[in-house]
C-alpha cells in the first residue's frame, strides 16, 4: 500500500479553533477495470507506476482545491521513508512534464533506507501513526483495480465533502488518462455531483423585469397609480408622486433647454433634501447621468470628482456653494433658480435615451490610487427595483428610511425601492443616524418598515426598535452572528452583498429562508437574475466548499469605469462559461453545502502574522464577548521594523484594566492572535457609507499599549538592561518600567532570544518568570528576591514523614465497581484506561473534556485509536462510560445525572488529569490542578470508603540538604523543592498533594504515586502525542542537532509509560497502599554520560563538553548558523534545569516490594530500550536519524 499526507491550509467546514480531531476514513472509491487499464497504460508509456501518477494526480487535485502554487506533501511507500516534497504548480505545464518534475524532484530519496525496517500493513495502521493529519489518501492496488481511500479529520470536515472530493478525483484521473499532454491547470476536476450542485447555487430564479424601461418611465407608472400618496419626507413637509413629477420635470425642461441632455453627465452636490430627489429624477428625465457628490466628503475628494468627470455642470444648494470655488465649470442653485424652473411645463419630456444608457456614476474608492467612477444603467436599477425588491418585503405601503449618503450605491436601493414601487422614502438629519436612541425614536415616529443599515449601527440600535419594522437589511460590511440571530427574532433579517459595479446587491441570505444560523454568517444566494461564479486564479470553477474569488454576472453589471479603460479590462471580463460578462470582485468567498456564499474578506486584505493565516473577523468575535467590550473592530497594521502587527480598537462600556481583556483573549486564542495592541475609542470612525473608516482609527501608540498607567522610564541598572533588550527584540520605540511584555508585542516564540540576552547578567531568570512578572518592574524585584535567597540560603531539616494513620492496613486486593478516571485523553491516562479494562472487572468511567458527549466520546476514540489502534477502540466498548467534565469547572462541569451516577457507582478516584505545561498562567494551573483535585476530593469525602489516587509528580520533591554530593530521596519525603517557588506546574502539585495529605489525616484512604520521566512504550517505543512538548524529548533532538552535549553525572529516569501504567493500576488495587506516598519511576537509572555514550554507539556523532565550556558555546550565537532549533531547545534545557544541584535518586522500595508479589519491574535503560525510543521519533520525523548506522526494529503489540 502507498500514502500520501498533505499538509497546508485546505479550507475546512468546521473551526480549526475548537477542533476535536478524530480521524475517519471514506470507502473505498474503487476504480473500475477499463480506468485502472487506462492508467496502467499511461504509467507504462510515462516509464513510472501507478502510484506516481496518482501521486501527481492528487497534488494537482490539492492545487486546484486550495489555490496554492506550492503543494507540500509527505510521500512513503515500501522503498522510502516518509519524504516531504515540494510540488511545483505555478508553472503551465503538461501534467506529463509535471509528473517528470516530480520524479526529478524524488529521485534523491529513492536510495533511503527504512530506519524503523517495517511495513505499514493497514490503512488503520497508518491513521494511529499519523493523527495529526487532516487528509492523506490511501492508495491499494489490486490485479486489476485501484481502491483510493480519503483519511481525513472529521473535525475539520464533513463527511459529504471528502465524497464529493474522492469523486472530484476520479473525474480528475479519468482526465489524465487521455489528456496527458494537456496542461494540468485545464484538466477538469468536478465530478458530476458538484457540477449539479454549483449549477444550482450559482444561479436564482429567473423573474421578468421591464429590462427595456428607463427609470423615468418606471417612476411615470407609479405617479400613474399613486399620484396623490407620500412619495417623500422630511420630518413634517411632504411630496406626493405627482408633486415630485412636476418639480422634476420643470428641471428636466431646464436642462435640456441649456444643452444638457444624453450621454452628458451631471454633478449633484447635495444633501439629504427633497432637493436631492428632485435632482436625482430631474437628470434622468433631461436623458442625462448623475454624478452624486457628498458636501461631507473632504474638499480634496470633492475636487477630484468634479475634475475626473468632467460633469458639464453642478446642480447644489445655496449654502454648499463655497464647496465648489475650484470649479471652473456652471454651477446652479436650486435656491437662484426655482423661480427660473417653476416657468417650465410640469409635463414630461419625450424620452431621450434607453435602459442600455447610463444613469449615474458613483466613484469607488479602491484598495490603492484614486476613486474610480462605475458606470451604471438604466437597466440595472430596473433589475434591481422590480425584480430583486420582492426579496426584501418592498410594497406599496413601505416606509423606507433613507440612511446611506446618496454619494454611495446604497442609496440607489433605497430611493429607487421607494420611488419605482409606490412607497414613501423617509429622509432625516445626518446625526439621527448617528444616535441610536434618536434612531430608535424615528422609527416608531415615522412607523418605517424597512431599513437598510451598517452592521456597526444595527449592533448599537435597541432590540426593540421599530414596532413596524418588517425587514432590517444589513449591508455594507461584516455583519457578526450575534447581532443577526438577536434581530432575527423579531423581523425578517437580511444580509446583503455586492460591489457598487452590480448595482447595489449581488447576493442576499434571508432569515426566513433559514432555520439555523451558522457560525459565520453567510451573504445569501444570488438575488433573482444574478449568477454567481467562485473561480481560482486561472477563472475556473472551484469545487463546493472551496474559496475562491466572486465573479457576478448580472443585468445590473456597470459598463466598466470612467476614463480607466485598463481598469475596465481587469475587472470586467468576458464569462468563460456563456455569452456575456463577468465582473471580478477581489472578494473571496465558497459555496456552502446548502447553497449559501460564505463571505471571506478581500483577496489584498489576507493577513499573515508570524506565518499564520489570520481571520480579523475571528478575533473581533471573542473581543465581543468580553463584558467590557460594546463594540469593537480588529485591523492589521505595520509596525516600524516591517512586522504585522495586530491592533485592537474597543468601545468599552465600562471601565476595565487592558491586562484583563487580554488576559481573557489569551484564554480563548493562540498566542500569534491575540492583539499587539488594545487600544479604548469613544466610537467606531465610520465612513459616509456607513463602513468602518480604518483611516480614522487613531495610530497606536506604544505608550497605549495595553496599560494605560502614565509611562515610566527605567531607572536602576536593572531596569535599564532589561527595558533596554526588550525595546530592541520587540522593535518598541520606548519600554516604561510597568509595560506589559505581552502587550508590547511579545510571545511565547520571543522570550528565549530576550533571555539569551538576559541570562549572563541575570542567570536565576527562567522562561515562566515572564508569564508571572511580566512588567520591568517586576522581573527587577525577582532578580534581586532571588539573589537574596541564594544568599541566605541555609541548612533545612528534613521533613516529618508522611501521614500516620492508626488505623491497622489489610492487605490484598480490592475490586470497586466503579472507577472515575480523569485525564484519559492524556499520555499516562490513556494506558491507564487500557490497563484498566485489559487487567482489572472494574467499570470505568471516563471524564473528557469537550462540548458534547459525542465530541467527548470522539476525542476518547481518537486518543485510543492513537495510542492501542482498533485494539484500543474496540476496548471502549466493554465496562467504559463517557462523562463530559473540565476539571477547571465549577462543580467539575458535570450535570446533574452525572453526578449522581459518580455518588452512587464509583468507588475509587483515579486523578490523572492535569495541565502539565512547565510554564503559563498560573491561575490556569491553580485552577486545573489545584482546584480540580479539591472538587474530586469532594465527592470522595461524600461516600464513605471511596479511595483516592492521586498522579503527581517526582519534581515536587527534587530537594536534598545543603552540602551532599548525592542523596536519596526518600517516599515519604515532603520536603517542597527548589522547583516549587520557580516552576507554576510543579507549585500546582505540590499544592494539590497538600490537600490530599490533609483528607489523609481527615480518613479519606487516599495515595499519592510520584511519577517520573515517562518515556516511550517499552516494546514500540511510541511515545505521547504531542511529542515536542516533552522536555526530555526536546533535550534529546538538541543534542543530537548540536552534535554536543554537557558532561552529566546525574541518573536520567527512563520510564517506559505501559510499565507505570501496569504498576500504577495493580497499585491501586492494593489495600496496602492506602494512606501511602509512593514513587513511580524505574528504580535503575542511567548516569547522563552513559546515555550519551548509548547514543554515540547507536551513530551519533555528539561531543562532551564541561559545563562551563558547554555554557559558553552555547550562549556565543556565531556557533550556530544552521542550528539554531537545536541551541534555543539547548537554551530551554539549561534555563530549567539545575545543573549544579546533587546527585538525586529516588527511593521506590515501598512500591518495588509490593510490584514484585506480582512479578511486576522495570525494563533495565539499556541500548534496547534506548534505540526502540529513538526509532519512534525518528519515524515520525521529530528527530534526525544518526548517520552511521540503523536501529534495531520496534516491536507493534497492539
Amino acid at each position: 500500500m502507498h500514502y500520501n499526507e498533505v499538509r497546508f491550509e485546505l479550507t475546512t467546514d468546521y473551526s480549526r479553533l475548537q477542533n476535536q480531531r478524530e480521524l475517519k476514513i471514506t470507502q473505498p472509491l474503487v476504480l473500475e477495470e477499463e480506468l485502472f487499464e487506462q492508467l496502467r497504460v499511461a504509467a507504462h508509456s510515462l516509464q513510472t507506476n501507478m502510484q506516481r501518477v496518482v501521486w501527481a494526480g492528487f497534488s494537482v487535485l490539492l492545487h486546484r482545491y486550495t489555490g496554492a502554487e506550492q503543494i507540500l506533501i509527505g510521500v512513503h511507500d515500501s522503498n522510502s521513508d516518509w519524504v516531504p516534497t515540494r510540488i511545483d504548480l505555478s508553472v503551465h505545464t503538461t501534467f506529463t512534464e509535471l509528473l517528470a518534475n516530480m520524479q526529478k524532484v524524488t529521485s534523491d530519496h529513492e536510495s533511503l533506507s527504512v530506519i524503523m525496517g517495517r511495513e505499514i500493513n493497514t490503512i488503520n495502521t497508518w491513521m494511529e501513526n499519523n493523527t495529526a493529519l487532516e487528509l492523506g489518501l490511501a492508495v491499494e492496488e489490486h490485479s486489476n483495480s485501484l481502491r483510493l481511500s480519503f483519511v481525513y479529520d472529521a473535525g475539520l470536515f464533513a463527511e459529504d465533502t471528502i465524497n464529493r472530493m474522492a469523486e472530484n478525483f476520479r473525474t480528475l484521473l479519468a482526465a489524465v488518462v487521455v489528456s496527458l499532454d494537456q496542461k494540468h491547470q485545464v484538466l477538469p476536476v468536478l465530478g458530476e455531483r458538484d457540477q449539479k450542485l454549483l449549477s444550482s447555487f450559482q444561479t436564482s430564479e429567473s423573474v421578468p423585469y421591464p429590462q427595456d424601461q428607463t427609470i423615468q418611465e418606471l417612476f411615470a407608472k407609479q405617479v400613474e397609480l399613486r399620484g396623490d400618496r407620500t412619495a417623500v419626507q422630511f420630518a413634517n413637509q411632504k411630496l406626493t408622486y405627482t408633486e415630485l413629477h412636476a418639480r422634476s420635470n420643470q428641471l428636466a425642461h431646464a436642462l435640456r433647454s441649456s444643452g444638457y441632455g444624453r450621454g452628458m453627465l451631471v454633478a449633484l452636490l447635495l444633501d439629504r433634501s427633497f432637493e436631492m430627489l428632485v435632482g436625482i429624477l430631474g437628470v434622468l428625465k433631461a436623458g442625462a447621468a448623475y454624478v452624486p457628490i457628498d458636501p461631507d466628503a473632504p474638499q480634496s475628494r470633492i475636487d477630484y470628482l468634479l475634475e475626473d468627470s468632467r460633469a458639464a455642470v453642478v446642480l447644489t444648494r445655496s449654502h454648499l456653494l463655497d464647496r465648489l470655488q475650484g470649479f471652473s465649470g456652471e454651477v446652479v442653485s436650486f435656491e437662484q433658480e426655482r423661480n427660473a424652473w417653476e416657468s417650465f411645463p410640469i409635463t414630461s419630456l419625450p424620452l431621450a435615451n434607453s435602459a442600455d444608457d447610463l444613469a449615474y456614476v458613483i466613484y469607488t474608492s479602491g484598495s490603492t490610487g484614486n476613486p474610480k467612477g462605475a458606470l451604471l444603467t438604466h437597466r440595472g436599477v430596473s433589475n434591481l427595483a422590480m425584480a430583486q425588491a420582492d426579496v426584501f418585503d418592498i410594497h406599496e405601503e413601505s416606509r423606507i428610511l433613507q440612511t446611506a449618503s446618496f454619494s454611495f450605491d446604497a442609496s440607489i436601493m433605497e430611493i429607487f425601492f421607494a420611488v419605482l414601487r409606490g412607497g414613501s422614502l423617509i429622509l432625516t438629519e445626518s446625526h439621527v443616524l448617528r444616535d441610536p436612541i434618536a434612531l430608535k425614536e424615528l422609527f416608531a415616529r415615522e412607523k418605517i418598515t424597512y431599513a437598510l443599515l451598517s452592521p456597526v449601527l444595527i449592533a448599537q440600535l435597541p432590540l426593540d426598535a421599530g414596532p413596524d419594522l418588517e425587514t432590517l437589511a444589513s449591508g455594507g460590511d461584516v455583519c457578526q452572528v450575534a447581532v443577526a440571530q438577536a434581530w432575527a427574532q423579531r423581523v425578517h433579517f437580511i444580509n446583503a452583498y455586492g460591489p457598487t459595479e452590480a448595482t447595489v446587491c449581488a447576493t442576499a441570505w434571508s432569515s426566513l429562508r433559514s432555520d439555523v444560523i451558522p457560525n459565520s454568517l453567510p451573504i445569501g444566494r444570488p438575488l433573482p437574475n444574478c449568477k454567481i461564479y467562485i473561480l481560482d486564479a486561472a477563472m475556473r470553477q472551484v469545487p463546493v466548499g472551496s474559496s475562491g474569488e466572486i465573479y457576478i454576472s448580472s443585468p445590473g453589471l456597470a459598463k466598466g469605469y470612467l476614463n480607466r479603460p485598463n481598469l475596465t479590462a481587469e475587472r470586467f471580463v468576458d464569462n468563460p462559461f456563456e455569452e456575456g460578462t463577468l465582473y471580478k470582485t477581489g472578494d473571496i468567498g465558497r459555496f456552502l453545502i446548502d447553497g449559501n456564499i460564505e463571505f471571506g474578506g478581500r483577496i489584498d486584505k489576507q493577513v499573515k502574522i508570524r506565518g499564520f493565516r489570520i481571520e480579523l473577523g475571528e478575533i473581533e468575535t471573542v473581543l465581543q464577548q468580553h463584558s467590557a467590550v460594546g463594540e469593537c473592530v480588529v485591523i492589521a497594521l505595520k509596525s516600524s521594523d516591517g512586522q504585522k502587527r495586530i491592533a485592537g480598537y474597543m468601545v468599552l462600556n465600562r471601565t476595565v484594566q487592558m491586562t484583563e481583556i487580554r488576559d481573557f483573549l489569551m484564554k480563548q486564542l493562540p498566542d500569534y492572535m491575540v492583539p499587539a495592541h488594545l487600544i479604548s475609542i469613544s466610537a467606531i470612525p465610520l465612513t459616509l457609507n456607513g463602513k468602518v473608516d480604518e483611516r480614522a482609527l487613531p495610530a497606536p501608540e506604544e505608550t497605549d499599549l495595553f496599560d494605560l498607567d502614565s509611562y515610566s522610564p527605567p531607572e536602576t541598572e536593572i531596569q535599564k538592561k532589561i527595558a533596554s533588550v526588550w525595546q530592541e527584540m520587540l522593535g518598541v520605540k520606548r519600554v516604561g518600567i510597568h509595560d506589559d511584555f505581552f502587550a508590547l508585542g511579545g510571545h511565547s516564540l520571543s522570550i528565549f532570544p530576550i533571555l539569551l540576552r538576559l541570562k549572563p547578567d541575570y542567570p536565576s531568570l527562567t522562561i515562566q518568570d515572564f508569564y508571572t512578572y511580566r512588567t520591568v518592574v517586576g522581573l527587577e524585584r525577582l532578580i534581586c528576591q532571588k539573589e537574596e535567597q541564594a544568599a541566605e540560603q541555609g541548612a533545612l531539616s528534613d521533613a516529618k514523614g508522611g501521614v500516620h494513620i492508626s488505623e491497622t492496613i489489610q492487605k490484598g486486593i480490592e475490586s470497586p465497581r466503579g472507577v472515575l478516571l480523569t485525564g484519559v485523553t492524556g499520555y499516562l491516562g490513556s494506558h491507564v484506561l487500557f490497563d484498566l479494562i485489559e487487567t482489572t472487572s472494574t467499570h470505568v468511567y471516563c471524564l473528557v473534556r469537550a462540548h458534547d458527549q459525542r465530541a467527548a466520546t470522539a476525542r476518547l476514540i481518537d486518543t485510543m485509536r492513537f495510542y492501542f489502534g482498533e485494539q484500543g477502540v474496540e476496548l471502549l466498548a466493554d465496562r467504559v462510560s463517557v462523562i463530559v467534565g473540565d476539571l477547571s469547572a465549577d462543580g467539575l462541569g458535570l450535570s446533574a445525572q452525572d453526578v449522581g451516577t459518580v455518588q452512587q457507582e464509583v468507588d475509587a478516584i483515579l486523578h490523572c488529569g492535569a495541565d502539565v505545561r512547565h510554564y503559563g498562567d498560573e491561575d490556569q494551573f491553580i485552577k486545573v490542578n489545584v482546584r480540580g483535585t479539591e472538587q474530586l476530593l469532594a465527592f470522595a469525602k461524600r461516600r464513605e470508603g471511596v479511595r483516592f489516587h492521586l498522579v503527581s509528580t517526582l519534581s515536587v520533591a527534587t530537594w536534598a540538604p545543603e552540602g551532599v554530593s548525592e542523596w536519596v530521596v526518600d517516599e515519604n519525603s515532603n520536603r517542597p523543592s527548589a522547583q516549587t517557588a520557580d516552576n507554576v506546574y510543579v507549585k500546582s502539585k505540590r499544592l494539590a498533594e497538600e490537600l490530599v495529605q490533609q483528607a489523609m489525616e481527615e480518613g479519606i484512604p487516599a495515595t499519592i504515586y510520584r511519577v517520573g520521566n515517562l518515556v516511550g512504550h517499552s516494546v514500540t517505543g511510541k511515545f505521547q502525542r504531542n511529542v515536542e512538548t516533552n522536555a526530555f524529548y526536546r533535550f534529546m533532538k538538541a543534542m543530537l542537532l548540536l552534535g554536543a552535549t554537557i558532561a552529566d553525572r546525574q541518573y536520567i529516569d527512563l520510564t517506559p509509560v505501559d510499565s507505570c501504567s501496569r504498576a500504577l493500576v495493580h497499585l491501586a488495587f492494593r489495600r496496602e497502599t492506602k494512606w501511602r506516598t509512593l514513587h513511580l519511576c524505574n528504580p535503575i537509572g542511567i548516569r547522563g554520560n552513559a546515555f550519551t555514550k548509548i547514543l554515540q554507539e547507536i551513530g551519533y556523532e555528539i561531543r562532551v563538553l564541561g559545563a562551563e565550556e558547554f555554557q559558553r558555546w552555547v550562549f556565543e550565537a556565531g556557533n550556530f548558523s544552521e542550528q539554531e532549533e537545536g541551541r534555543v531547545l539547548m537554551l530551554a534545557h539549561l534555563l530549567e534545569s539545575d545543573g549544579d544541584g546533587p546527585v538525586l535518586r529516588f527511593d521506590t522500595s515501598q512500591a518495588m516490594a509490593l510490584l514484585a508479589e506480582e512479578g511486576i519491574s522495570y525494563p533495565e535503560p539499556d541500548r534496547q530500550l534506548i534505540e526502540r525510543m529513538i526509532a519512534y521519533v525518528i519515524e515520525i520525523g521529530y528527530l534526525p536519524a544518526p548517520e552511521r548506522r540503523k536501529l534495531v526494529d520496534s516491536e507493534r503489540c497492539f
